[in-house]
Order: C-alpha cells, then structure tokens, then sequence
C-alpha cells in the first residue's frame, strides 16, 4: 500500500543556522544531485526513473558517516578504503528549506510507521518521494530519522532546492583519523578495518 500524501501534510523548516553535513565520494561534487543519468536509484528517497535529483545531509559529521558507510552492514566495521576515497562536507542553509516532516510527530500523518520508513525495502519511499516532488511544488524536500541513531535528523534535499544550500563551509577527507574519530566517538559499536 503506498504510503498516503495529504494535501496539508505536516512540514517544517530547516533554518539558515543549521549545518548540513554530507558524505561524498571524492569523484563527486559535495552537493552532487544523484542517481547518476541512466543509473537506478541508490537512496532511500531517489527518484525511481531519475525524474529529478536528490543530495543527503545529516545533522552531524557522524550520522552523515553512519547513513553513507555503515548503512546495509550487518556488522558496523567501516573499511578503510570507503573512508579513503569519500570527503566530508559542511554546508550552509542560505534561504530556509520547507521539507515534509516524515518523522517524529508528523510520522502518524501518513499512516505508516518508522518501521516501514526505515525498513529494508525502499520502493515505496521513492514512490513516496517522487509524488512529495511532483504535487508539493514548494516543498525542498523530506525529513527523517537516521536509521542508525534515531536521535538525529537526515535531509533528503530535492534538486529543486539546490540555491539554498549551495554554500560549502569546507572539506576534509574522510580518511583523516582527526576528522573520522570524534565523529563516531558517540558510537562505539562502529569501528573501522
């Protein structure tokens, strides 16, 4: 069953005070829209057909490490190579985001559970996403709870909304242990090979 769109659905705003923290590949721009042209979606809330772009923040160095790198493991032991060849970015909100609210109090809104959000099988948040994306024209995007520390907000930012967090802070390799270390201090389960 796909997951219910309201005409009012509930929606909050990301202020210019808040960093957004991006993992990328160092291949890549840090506010790198994807999939790639004629590639399948690898996000939670990509577009199913590449109808648009779509770039994922966290509200922290290290759920933005968790949400790209421990996502999918079984055992969260990050290889060194994944660090090696991806940056980290912090970005500035130059103009407020409106992003649906597809966590904590607004979850109940749409009738689904953080269970079926976060699960395992992400065809219906695309679907979900590309429908936000197409009727909710003054919507930047979707805002969740990282699966790994549900404590801490994500952002799934549409293309759309680019202008507004187009301003990088700065980068730092992802390899650099002075970076990686405090960033998942708060997570000892995690570690790196």
């Amino acid at each position: 069953m796909p997951i219910r769109l309201l005409d009012d659905p509930p929606l909050v705003e990301v202020p210019v005070t808040q960093v957004l923290w991006r993992v990328h590949r160092l291949a890549y721009d840090p506010l790198w829209f994807g999939p790639a042209a004629g590639e399948p979606p690898q996000g939670r809330f990509d577009a199913p057909a590449g109808e648009y772009g779509t770039c994922y923040f966290g509200a922290t160095p290290g759920v933005a490490i968790l949400e790209t790198l421990v996502r999918g493991l079984k055992v969260p032991i990050i290889p060194r190579s994944a660090l090696q060849v991806r940056g980290m970015a912090a970005i500035a909100v130059t103009e407020p985001l409106r992003m649906l609210q597809l966590e904590g109090k607004g979850l109940s809104s749409f009738g689904v559970s953080a269970h079926e959000i976060s699960g395992p099988d992400a065809a219906e948040c695309r679907d979900f996403a590309r429908r936000v994306h197409e009727e909710l024209k003054d919507v930047d995007g979707i805002q969740y709870r990282s699966r790994w520390d549900t404590s801490e907000l994500c952002w799934a930012v549409f293309d759309r909304a680019r202008d507004r967090v187009s301003h990088i802070l700065g980068t730092q390799r992802l390899d650099n242990p002075a970076l990686v270390k405090p960033a998942l201090l708060p997570y000892r389960h995690v570690s790196i090979s």
